[in-house]
């Protein structure tokens, strides 16, 4: 392998490998036998820009269209509320079964890879579900659609930040605000497409296929430049200091966090890229980041799939119920827009986090107190789901190598959405069997309480990286 010296620019600015720092030999390491070694940035950051873009809005709507819907489906194929608690619940499932298996998936195909694969599976999904002739099809078809933004909402933080660590910070704002603009348009358009009646409700689910298929051609235009790109852990990621690129592809990745971290400074433990589950819920940070994000999910799908159906009961009408849901997406867009930003300068995070907890179960205390006052109620939801954006900003900001970030954000969004998938399938259960709307809305208030209570420790300023190597 032949040495560049890092100020020759004399090689035309295009992607190209990369030697690791100290790499020597000739003697072939034995990961770079499957995996392309890294690359020079073959994107530029409009184009990563507008990949984020053309894939976040689909990533929600998917799922929350679905919640204003339920009754529709669950009469147009005679179910009752625990077949629609499985189904609200299916999103949590399939995340945990897909981000699982995404890292694994990343490492073979290259991240870029997976996303185009899933966002095409989804686009499958969304354009046939709606016309499926039975729940169980209805059920299967679902989990399709919901492939694409399980796999994104592993890989895609893991993207960002190995394609353009320096501009990290302000891609997965964007991401986390487009995300929850298309679950907000889901929402608040699924009854009006449907029609006063409801007949047009398989129009108002499929032509979620259309953003899907724009995502998925990029994505898949975009994997024929990118290779397999998936981050090594002694390489040099592309984009940051030691990269050996041309003048103008260099952008400089930041050297450290604008929050002080403990152990900051200190060399991450491991070399090997196939960190084990083990390992890494053997970090205090990594295992409560997880149940955070666990409890903020389940919260957030009862919220998209079985609120309406209890509003509806507590007397608010189907429509003003499917309107208050997507107003949750819209404050999930504001958090989105601002929680990378706070967790970069704040030093209070952890009082931030337990905030939002105490928030979120003020909210339902106030539907069991005076639901007439039910926007004050579910905005207060809205603001308290900033838990969202800031356990999905949290997984970059808390380890330091593309190759730790890849598989935390795997290992915490598989396991959280295990977690999330008891919420909506308990409150199927308890409705079902004849247990008040008030009474489950005690539950949440205490699944609330706990999320703030782990956010705590999963907001300490530490780095995943240190933790795993003591």
């Amino acid at each position: 392998m032949t040495e560049k010296h890092e100020d020759d620019n004399t090689e035309p600015a295009r992607a190209r490998e990369i030697p690791p720092e100290g790499m020597r030999s000739h003697t072939p390491h034995p990961l770079r036998e499957a995996v392309r070694p890294h690359l020079a940035p073959v994107f530029s950051t409009v184009t990563a820009l507008i990949a984020v873009i053309t894939v976040s809005p689909s990533m929600r709507a998917g799922a929350t269209t679905i919640g204003p819907l339920l009754n529709i489906i669950r009469q147009h194929f005679g179910q009752g509320a625990i077949a629609t608690g499985i189904l609200t619940s299916l999103p949590c499932v399939v995340f945990a079964a897909l981000g699982l298996s995404a890292v694994p998936l990343a490492r073979r195909w290259g991240l870029t890879g997976v996303v185009a694969v899933g966002m095409t599976v989804s686009t499958i999904g969304l354009a046939l579900r709606p016309f499926a002739p039975n729940f169980l099809t209805f059920v299967l078809l679902s989990v399709l659609a919901l492939a694409g933004p399980a796999i994104g909402n592993v890989t895609l933080p893991a993207w960002i930040k190995f394609h353009e660590p320096g501009r990290a910070v302000m891609l997965i704002t964007i991401f986390g605000s487009a995300m929850p603009l298309g679950g907000a348009i889901g929402s608040a358009v699924a009854l009006p497409l449907a029609g006063a009646d409801g007949e047009h409700w398989q129009f108002s689910l499929a032509v979620w296929a259309i953003v899907a298929a724009v995502g998925a051609l990029l994505w898949l235009g975009l994997r024929r430049r990118s290779g397999v790109d998936f981050p090594l852990a002694d390489s040099v990621a592309p984009g940051s200091r030691g990269a050996n690129q041309s003048t103008a592809s260099t952008r400089r990745a930041p050297e450290r966090q604008s929050l002080p971290l403990k152990g900051e400074g200190k060399a991450a433990s491991s070399s090997s890229p196939n960190l084990s589950i083990r390992q890494l819920i053997a970090s205090p940070t990594a295992l409560t980041l997880m149940v955070m994000f666990g409890l903020q999910s389940m919260n957030a799908y009862i919220q998209f799939g079985q609120m309406p159906t209890m509003l509806t009961i507590l007397g608010i009408p189907g429509v003003e119920a499917g309107a208050m849901i997507a107003s949750i997406n819209v404050w999930a867009i504001v958090g989105g827009l601002v929680m990378p930003i706070i967790i970069e300068k704040t030093r209070h995070l952890q009082l931030i986090a337990v905030g939002f907890g105490v928030i979120v179960a003020l909210g339902y205390l106030g539907l069991i107190v005076h639901p007439q006052a039910a926007w004050i109620w579910i905005s207060m939801m809205g603001f308290g789901g900033f838990t969202f954006p800031l356990g999905i900003a949290l997984i970059p900001a808390r380890s330091r190598e593309p190759h730790v970030t890849t598989q935390l954000s795997g290992m915490v969004q598989g396991g959280a959405y295990i977690i999330a998938a008891i919420g909506p399938i308990l409150v199927g259960i308890l409705l079902e069997s004849g247990v008040s709307t008030v009474s489950v809305l005690w539950v949440l208030v205490v699944s609330a309480l706990l999320m703030g209570a782990f956010g705590w420790r999963a907001s300490a300023s530490t780095y995943v990286d240190d933790e795993i190597s003591r």
